[in-house]
Parts: C-alpha cells; structure tokens; sequence
C-alpha cells in the first residue's frame, strides 16, 4: 500500500527528535544539470539520517556524488557511507538515439539513462571531492554493476539505504532485494524517481512490491520509503 504524505510531517519529526542545534543542514544548492535530487528530497534525506542516527548508510547510485557529499556533511563523525556504482570509465554507451534538439532524453527511460551516465563518464563523482578530508573518509565508493553485486556479504548492516541507481526493472528489483537483506531490523530503505514521469518503471516496480507492505510516498517529491522495526512507529501512523 502507498501512503501519500506531506513533507512537513518530515520536519514535523525533526522538531520532536533533534535539539535545536542539530536542526541546522549543511546542503548543496540545488544542482543546474539533471539527475540529482532537489533541495527539498535532499532536505527529507538528511532530516532522516539525523532523526535515526543513522551511523551506516548505503547508497546505490553515486552519479555525481551530490547525496552522498550531502550525507557526509550532515552525520556524526563516526557514520560510513558506502556508495556503489558501475565503474563509468569502462563503460560504452550507446547515444545514437539522444537528440539534445527535441529533448528526448526527457521523453525516454533508456535514452535518459544513457544520457545521465556520458554525463557521469565526463565529470564522475565530482561533489566528493569537494568535501573535506575528515568527512571524505567517510566514504567507500565500490565500483560495481549492482546487479553482480551480493547483498549477503551485508546482511543486516545499514541503518539507511537509499536506492537511485539504474531504473529498469531488473535493477530496481535487484537492488530492492538487496536492501532487504542488507538493512537492519530497524532501518528505512528509500527510493528515488518514484511518481516520475520519465522513468515509470521505478513507480510500477515499487508500487507491485508495496501491496502488502507500508510504503510512504512524499508529495512534491521523487521520495518513497519503507519504515522497518522500531522505525514502523516513526511517524505514529499521523500520514492520513
């Protein structure tokens, strides 16, 4: 089942949980080129991180590296962000069909797809390397198909795991199986691009995996997440 949800009641948590000096979000502006996350999903991303404490996340997707920077500045010292993507450098992509005139890379799943990694293959995972060292240590970037990589080798790890990597259905699924095994008994497991209107396979696959579970939809947003635990009380049920 999909619960709609208004992003105030996000911060609405963020006021019962955190002190008002933990209230304060170190963020990117938002970015001009496509692919990255808005300064309101970044926002909710973060507020989460730091209502659960969250000290080891992972993300499938690293693109430009501009959530994980983001999640970097904004968690305890001792928090580990591993960040897994396909080795960009070794990969041959097929452009034939992009036609930047028309636009159709906003029309397309496969076409955006391919069009967001020769952007990635240009620039790689920039934003990292504009964090500072002490949270750039942080970080493990792992180089690798998420559909060759074995959750198992995780099992039960991550507080919070944010899935915005490939969005066909195999990988959707894939990385959605994965997270389940790799996330603790309390923890959120998110996806992006949920509700969009280019790629339809992530709101199709998520919305066949959601029947029997809770899954919260934020509005406004490409935000959809699954509570688990302790964490299934999180917003006390007050999402109608």
């Amino acid at each position: 089942m999909i619960k709609k949800i208004r992003p105030r009641l996000i911060f609405t948590l963020a006021e019962k949980k955190l002190k008002v000096s933990q209230r304060n979000l170190l963020i990117d502006l938002p970015p001009s080129y496509i692919g990255s996350l808005t300064l309101l999903e970044t926002s909710v991303l973060v507020t989460f991180a730091k209502c659960i404490k969250a000290k080891k996340i992972f993300e499938f997707g690293t693109y430009f590296g501009g959530t994980t920077k983001n999640l970097a500045n904004n968690t305890d010292p001792s928090t580990k962000i591993y960040s897994l993507d396909i080795d960009i450098k070794k990969m041959r992509i097929d452009n034939s069909r992009l036609n930047l005139k028309t636009k159709n890379y906003l029309k397309n799943e496969k076409i955006n797809d391919n069009y967001l990694m020769d952007l990635q293959k240009k620039r790689g995972a920039f934003k990292i390397n504009e964090l500072k060292n002490f949270n750039k240590k942080k970080i493990k970037l792992l180089k690798l198909n998420s559909l060759d990589f074995e959750g198992k080798n995780y099992k039960e790890k991550f507080d919070m795991i944010f899935i915005d990597g490939g969005h066909d259905s195999k990988t959707i699924l894939s990385d959605t199986k994965n997270s389940n095994i790799m996330a603790k008994k309390n923890s959120i497991i998110f996806w992006h691009d949920y509700n969009s209107k280019i790629h339809t396979s992530v709101t199709k696959n998520i919305d066949k995996y959601g029947k029997n579970k809770t899954i919260y939809h934020i509005e406004n947003t490409m935000i959809a997440f699954q509570l688990n635990g302790k964490f299934k009380k999180l917003l006390n049920d007050k999402s109608r």
